[in-house]
């Protein structure tokens, strides 16, 4: 039904819809964390839509929490973590943004460290987040790494 709704652009009515389905999952259904997983985001995706993106922050959360309770997959857990990263940075919450950064990237170096886009881009944003906070130093220290990793990228792609 909150599919309907969501469809129909009533996005109010859905997220009515898509809260009773995650108190049911939640009370009823806790064995079955992806299907939470896909409620949750139906919520998040209903707020994005509705222009109530700063109430995404507690349903991200949620996600990350059954992600890192159950593994499926670190991409799923680095996805979520640069979601919340993306939710604080717009919430002026910038260290906080940071923060859930370096976790992800944390992750792709030990998981995935040939990702050296994602990696690059993660040093990005915490350089464009530092350079808003006039920190000038760390900002540079951040784009030094995106360079690094460019160049050795390049190198990697010359060299096959």
């Amino acid at each position: 039904m909150g599919t309907i709704k969501y469809n129909d652009g009533k996005y109010d009515e859905a997220l009515i819809h898509y809260q009773k389905a995650l108190t049911i999952y939640e009370n009823y259904c806790s064995s079955r964390p992806q299907d939470m997983i896909v409620c949750l985001s139906n919520i998040i995706m209903t707020l994005d839509n509705s222009g109530k993106s700063e109430e995404t922050l507690n349903y991200r959360q949620q996600i990350l929490a059954i992600q890192e309770k159950h593994p499926k997959s670190y991409k799923d857990i680095v996805s979520s973590l640069i979601n919340i990263g993306h939710t604080k940075s717009s919430q002026a919450k910038l260290d906080d943004a940071i923060d859930y950064y370096s976790q992800a990237i944390v992750l792709l170096k030990e998981f995935d460290p040939t990702d050296h886009i994602q990696i690059a881009i993660l040093f990005f944003w915490i350089a464009t987040i530092r350079n808003d906070q006039r920190s000038f130093d760390r900002t540079i220290e951040c784009l030094e790494q995106c360079l690094k990793i460019s160049e050795s990228n390049c190198s990697l792609n010359v060299n096959d």
